[in-house]
């Protein structure tokens, strides 16, 4: 009996042992199960964040490039702006000499029987206008029609444009000496001689009462009337009295 007594409560220590042990399995078991569920998540969502992270900065940095781009872009703008406005304000600005200018080529001009003109120079009258009757020439010493009339003036005097108009011609005579064609418009031409100083070309285009050149000394046709200057009007090639449009200023 008492050996029976004794195999029992051997089988029900073991019983429990077992129990024991397998009742702290199961529970490790279970805690780690749960331990794993609990941070089953956790690595992929903690790669994710950081990747979404480095995303963003390789995004940010991107964009910091991209604005980084736009700003040497608009600063290589801005310079060569800068470089355009410097070359377009150099050439309106550059020195100029302030000098009166001959109006272009393309200036109009005319001439009509109620126009008026300029006196080429002051001065007395010496030799009248006249081809119906012969006036006296002192130094030929005769008489002979004079298609113009002859101003005095002294050497070095300015000399002005009667009326506006285009330079046809600028020549050298032994009469004349230095001689000045314009074309004033409406088949009306100026004549003057006894000039130098003339730096106007044919096709240089002038306004009444601008400088065209100066004074010379006579040629040997007038020495006895002394310097002066020649000034003749003309229309269709048929001489005109230029006194008759000449008015004192």
């Amino acid at each position: 009996m008492r050996r029976g007594k004794k195999l029992n409560g051997e089988k029900i220590f073991s019983i429990v042992i077992t129990c024991a042990i397998v009742l702290t399995l199961a529970i490790g078991v279970i805690s780690v199960i749960k331990n794993s569920q609990k941070n089953s998540g956790n690595p992929e969502n903690i790669v994710d964040l950081n990747e979404t992270k480095d995303n963003n900065l390789a995004l940010n940095n991107d964009d910091s490039l991209v604005q980084e781009n736009k700003t040497e872009i608009a600063t290589e703008k801005a310079t060569l702006n800068n470089g355009e406005d410097k070359t377009i304000a150099v050439k309106p600005e550059e020195t100029k000499v302030a000098v009166v200018e001959a109006p272009t080529a393309s200036a109009k001009y005319s001439f009509s029987e109620n126009d008026t003109l300029k006196w080429p120079v002051k001065g007395d009258l010496i030799i009248k206008y006249s081809i119906e009757h012969g006036v006296f020439f002192k130094t030929l010493n005769e008489y002979k029609i004079n298609p113009a009339i002859v101003i005095a003036a002294q050497v070095g005097t300015d000399v002005v444009a009667a009326a506006s108009g285009v330079v046809e011609s600028v020549t050298t005579n032994e009469e004349t000496g230095l001689t000045l064609v314009i074309n004033i418009g409406n088949e009306y031409v100026t004549t003057y001689g006894q000039l130098e100083n003339v730096t106007l070309k044919k096709g240089s285009t002038i306004v009444a009462g601008q400088k065209i050149g100066t004074v010379a000394n006579q040629t040997k046709y007038y020495l006895s009337e002394g310097s002066n200057v020649y000034f003749k009007l003309t229309k269709a090639t048929d001489p005109v009295d230029p006194t008759i449009y000449l008015v004192e200023e």
